[in-house]
């Protein structure tokens, strides 16, 4: 079995900021990503923000996250959403119960697992 690599990837999943790079591994060239969607700033991370809906799916992420939190909240919808601000924190929490370590949604009071948060 030819155990090669084709391609490098690193992620940096950051307390406040995440970013990511990959290379060839025939290239000079590493790639990374400095324009997230809704950045104020180019900038080769984005912010470790998730937007989680009521139905436990990731709504948004990074600075979007955040943009679409606050429309929710002008409209006044925003109640059973969970919105996970740098929560790689929240990592080491020590909350955990058989099915693994979690966060408590402040709004429902309802476990969002942490595996499911970095899956996303």
């Amino acid at each position: 079995m030819d155990k090669s690599f084709e391609v490098v990837v690193a992620i940096d999943f950051g307390t406040s900021r995440s970013g990511f790079a990959y290379k060839f591994k025939e290239s000079d060239y590493s790639v990374f990503r400095d324009l997230w969607p809704d950045s104020p700033i180019n900038f080769p991370k984005t912010a470790t923000h998730l937007l989680v809906s009521p139905t436990g799916e990731v709504e948004a992420w990074g600075y979007t996250a955040m943009k679409k939190l606050a429309e929710l909240r002008a409209k006044g919808t925003a109640k059973d959403y969970y919105f996970a601000r740098n929560f790689k924190m929240e990592l080491h929490s020590g909350k955990k119960d058989d099915n693994g370590p979690y966060v408590i949604n402040e709004s429902n009071r309802e476990k969002i697992y942490v595996i499911d948060l970095i899956a996303e």
